[in-house]
């Protein structure tokens, strides 16, 4: 198979992130949400899985209201998780992440002590579709895990 029908197929196959944080900065219908992943205000990504083809995990963040970023994992025996540090302690009630292939399911847990953890289940999602805006309790964490 050619890199470029492997590429094609990983990406349908396989998860694929692209995610930003929002954070409402004022009441729910005063502002646009502000979106903190952004290396401005200090936000990394990181992953200890392989990734496919010419993916980094900061490919995510975005200065603008938009992270147009994303990557995807290799087709190995790894956990497809990442860690989303916002670089400082951030007060948030949404995420909005899109997903390429089946995954049966998403799981966000955040920590505000380390990004080893603990980290605490905010949210769960059975059979998420591409893209979605995912509503969660007002949550208060610096470091998100997916």
């Amino acid at each position: 198979m050619s890199m470029r029908g492997l590429y094609e197929k990983l990406l349908i196959s396989f998860l694929f992130i692209t995610a930003f944080i929002l954070l409402y900065s004022g009441p729910a219908l005063a502002k646009y949400p502000q979106n903190y992943l952004s290396a401005k205000l200090g936000a990394k990504v990181t992953t200890k899985a392989k990734l496919t083809g010419p993916f980094q995990p900061n490919a995510l963040l975005s200065d603008g209201p938009i992270s147009r970023g994303r990557f995807a994992f290799a087709p190995a025996d790894q956990q497809q998780v990442f860690t989303v540090d916002l670089g400082q302690s951030r007060t948030f009630d949404r995420i909005q992440l899109g997903t390429s292939g089946n995954p049966a399911s998403v799981i966000i847990e955040v920590s505000s002590q380390s990004p080893e953890g603990p980290y605490q289940k905010v949210f769960e999602l059975r059979d998420p579709v591409f893209f979605q805006i995912l509503s969660l309790p007002l949550t208060k964490a610096r470091w998100i895990l997916k």
